[in-house]
């Protein structure tokens, strides 16, 4: 019988860049770390972001009806670890990161090397997460810092210590 993959290594093979996700409705502005991002139409520009129903960046995006695409250059992975590993429901997470307002009125950070400000046209339930597809009304590269790309053992270091181990007792 053949053995099943690690698929946190088989994912890590999977390239995809680290975007922040951001949205305020009005009384809240929230944003998370995001990795499940996709273009899904030339005409009119349309990209679709994935999130976990359970994340407080969800409600406040399906409240919104809006999102900005922050997408964070590759000198930028500490920001990209303070949006992913903290929950706005305990810690600001704008605290010290300067932003200004897209014209959705999400905040784009000044950080990000590009962004896509998006309203949100379709919402879609996708097993664990939720599908938001956002028409693209604002788009800027905001400098030439390369993105940033993901693995998920950057972000889990001890998921892939606990993998090798299995993988060593094996032997």
């Amino acid at each position: 019988m053949t053995e099943q993959p690690n698929l946190n290594e088989v994912f890590d093979m999977m390239v995809s860049g680290v975007y922040i996700a951001t949205a305020d409705d009005g009384e809240i502005k929230a944003g998370c770390t995001v990795v499940w991002v996709s273009r899904c139409s030339f005409d009119p520009p349309m990209v679709a972001v994935f999130i976990a129903p359970e994340r407080f960046s969800h409600d406040v995006v399906k409240r919104a009806k809006h999102f900005c695409l922050n997408v964070i250059g590759e000198n930028h992975f500490e920001l990209a670890k303070s949006f992913g590993l903290a929950s706005s429901r305990d810690t600001d997470k704008y605290t010290g990161v300067s932003f200004e307002k897209a014209k959705t009125g999400a905040p784009v950070l000044n950080d990000a090397c590009a962004y896509l400000d998006c309203e949100v046209v379709e919402t879609y339930t996708t097993g664990d997460h939720t599908c938001f597809v956002g028409r693209v009304v604002a788009a800027e590269r905001l400098s030439p810092e390369k993105p940033l790309k993901y693995r998920h053992s950057d972000y889990y270091p001890e998921e892939e210590q606990e993998a090798e181990s299995k993988a060593e007792s094996r032997n």
